[in-house]
Parts: structure tokens; C-alpha cells; sequence
């Protein structure tokens, strides 16, 4: 359920059909992607890697019901859009699209923050709590609080309440940052699964860049609290130097 302006719309909680997700090999994965507290380690858990293909394993566990509801409020997304989009004028600014290639499931509004600021997303083996609220709820607002001028926010116009991505659509906004290198971040509607969250990390280096983003889990419901990649290539990020 999201709640937007008072009133509540309800989610399809149709469970006919489920995608084969499956864990991947986290050795197939770009150390960024799976590092821990900042470190590049490809064996290790927290902070998601920089995208290359990854082979699938057994099945996970499928989700018998939703716990949580994600609410994006008009004011929540008001402030996430508003900071970081107007940062200082002596950063470079930048052109972000975001696609969703997922067959059937939406995203929720996507933040951008360099990865110097990764330490605020990621802890050890798993999330930070502002970073476990946006995942959960779909609603950046308390990262980017966190996070500061820093961060930058950009959403669609699908689903109720009118903030997310649908699958096949594509969404432009603007960045102006001085980082070398951008950490995208975004929660999958709940729609299926509750606790998966799309990632990557987008190299400045050159002036523009193009990046899948894979996908996570961070075992909130099933009370690991543990990060595991669960499929690559959903969504696709392309940066370019304006």
C-alpha cells in the first residue's frame, strides 16, 4: 500500500507468477559492486559492484506475503529532488538517465551521491538505517538528509503515487557534482519482493559512461540482514558530462 496525500492506493499482491531470481556467483561480480565498508574486495558483501555478468544458483525463498508499505509523500520527494540538484557552482554538471529493463516490476525514485558517501549506504555486511528506509519504503528523503548537498534524487511518473519507473520507460534528470565517481541506488517496487533494491557505480572518468545497475537483496524479511545479489543487468544508467 503507499500512502500520497492522505489517501491510500493498494498494490497487486497477485503471486501467480514470480521472476526466477536466484542468487548469483558474487565471484562473477566487479569488486565495487560487493565491497564492505569501501573496501574492494570481490568476496565480500556490503557495498554493490561496478556490473559485470554474473551467473545464476539455486533459487531463493519466495515471498509468502508483504510486510511493508512504501510511501513516497508529495513533501518526502519534494526534498529529495530539492537537494543536491542546485549544488555549488564550481561542480560539473551532468545528464542521468535511468531505464528500467525489468519485465514487470517498477522502481522507486532513484538517489545519486558520490561513492565517498558510500559509508552512509553501506555497513559491513549490510544497510545503513536511513539507507534500509528508502529500500523498505521506497522514499529517499531520510538518505538524502543523511547524505546532504550531496545527493540528488530523480523518479518517474508511473503507478500510484506517480514517482516511479515502469518497466521499458526511461527517465532524464540533471546531477552537478565534483565526484570522480556516482553511486545509483534505487528500491524495486514491492510488487513481488519486498527487500530488493537495484545499485551501481558509475565512473566519471572521461566525461560519460554507460553502466548496468544489478540486483540486491537485503534480507530484511527473512531476518538475515544480509546483503546477496540476486540477479545483474535490470536497469541500465547512462551519465554524460553536460
Amino acid at each position: 500500500m503507499l500512502f500520497v496525500h492522505g489517501k491510500t492506493f493498494c498494490c497487486n499482491r497477485n503471486r501467480q507468477y514470480l521472476p526466477d531470481l536466484r542468487p548469483v556467483d558474487v565471484g562473477r561480480l566487479s569488486p565495487r559492486n560487493v565491497a564492505i565498508g569501501g573496501q574492494n574486495e570481490a568476496t565480500d558483501f556490503s557495498i554493490p559492484p561496478r556490473n559485470k555478468d554474473v551467473r545464476s544458483a539455486s533459487k531463493p525463498k519466495e515471498r509468502t506475503h508483504m510486510k511493508h508499505r512504501y510511501g513516497l509523500t508529495a513533501a518526502a520527494m519534494a526534498f529529495g529532488l530539492t537537494v543536491g540538484i542546485g549544488a555549488a557552482s564550481a561542480h560539473t554538471p551532468y545528464e542521468v538517465t535511468v531505464t528500467n529493463n525489468l519485465d514487470e516490476e517498477l522502481l522507486a525514485p532513484i538517489l545519486v551521491a558520490p561513492v565517498s558517501e558510500d559509508g552512509k549506504i553501506f555497513v559491513e555486511h549490510y544497510v545503513s538505517a536511513e539507507a534500509e528506509h528508502q529500500i523498505l519504503t521506497g522514499d529517499p528523503a531520510m538518505l538524502v538528509a543523511r547524505i546532504g548537498d550531496e545527493a540528488a534524487v530523480g523518479h518517474g511518473m508511473d503507478g500510484p503515487p506517480g514517482v516511479l519507473l515502469a518497466p521499458g520507460k526511461s527517465i532524464t534528470f540533471t546531477v552537478e557534482t565534483h565526484a570522480d565517481e556516482l553511486r545509483v541506488l534505487a528500491m524495486v517496487a514491492p510488487a513481488m519482493y519486498e527487500d530488493h533494491y537495484v545499485t551501481a557505480v558509475v565512473d566519471l572518468d572521461g566525461g560519460s559512461a554507460s553502466v548496468v545497475l544489478d540486483r540486491f537483496d537485503i534480507g530484511y524479511d527473512e531476518g538475515r540482514r544480509a546483503i546477496e545479489a540476486v540477479d545483474y543487468a535490470v536497469a541500465t544508467v547512462d551519465v554524460s558530462r553536460i
